[in-house]
C-alpha cells in the first residue's frame, strides 16, 4: 500500500512507509515465532502527546470520535498520524480517516503540497514540513526519519 501510493504520487519508494513508521511505530511479537517486528501500527492515535495503539479500526475511531465529540480536535489517527484539526477537510469523516489506505493517500496528496511551497527544496525540507511547517521542529523530525530509512536501508530521499 505504501509504495504504490508513492509511485502513483511520484515520491520516493519508501517514503510514506518511514514517515509511517516514525509516527505509529511499534514493535509487534509474532505469536508463534516469538520474534520482534517493528512495523508501522494501521489503528494508532496520538492525543496530548501520548500514542494509542488499538486491536481494530472500531476501536480507533470509537476512542477519535468521543474526543472529537467532547470538543477536542488536536487528535492525530491512522498510521501516518493525520491531525484531525488541520488535516479533516481531506476526508469525509473521521470514519473514512481511519482507514489506512485512505489516509497514506492523503498523506501523500499533503507532502505534495509541501513539495510546492516556496522554499521547499528537496525531501528532507518537504518531511520537515509534513510534521510542522516551522523548519526548527520539521527538521529534527527529518533527521528522524532519516534514521529510519538508514536503520531499514530504506529508499527515501532519492
Amino acid at each position: 500500500m505504501f509504495s504504490e501510493t508513492a509511485l502513483r504520487f511520484n515520491l520516493p519508494s519508501d517514503l510514506l512507509y518511514a514517515i509511517a513508521l516514525k509516527e505509529s511505530g511499534t514493535t509487534i511479537i509474532h505469536s508463534k515465532t516469538k520474534q520482534k517486528r517493528f512495523q508501522a501500527w494501521p489503528w494508532t492515535m496520538n492525543y496530548n502527546k501520548k500514542g494509542y495503539f488499538f486491536k481494530t479500526r472500531l476501536e480507533l475511531y470509537n476512542a477519535a470520535q468521543s474526543l472529537v465529540n467532547s470538543g477536542n480536535r488536536v487528535v492525530d489517527v491512522c498510521p501516518m498520524q493525520m491531525n484531525w484539526r488541520w488535516h479533516q477537510k481531506r476526508f469525509d469523516d473521521l470514519w473514512q480517516a481511519t482507514n489506512p489506505k485512505d489516509c497514506i493517500q492523503e498523506a501523500a496528496n499533503y507532502l505534495v503540497e509541501i513539495s510546492k511551497m516556496n522554499n521547499r527544496n528537496g525531501w528532507m525540507s518537504i518531511v520537515g514540513g509534513y510534521h510542522n511547517l516551522n523548519r526548527n521542529i520539521g527538521n529534527n523530525y527529518a533527521n528522524g526519519v532519516k534514521r529510519i530509512c538508514k536503520q531499514y536501508q530504506l529508499n527515501c530521499f532519492s
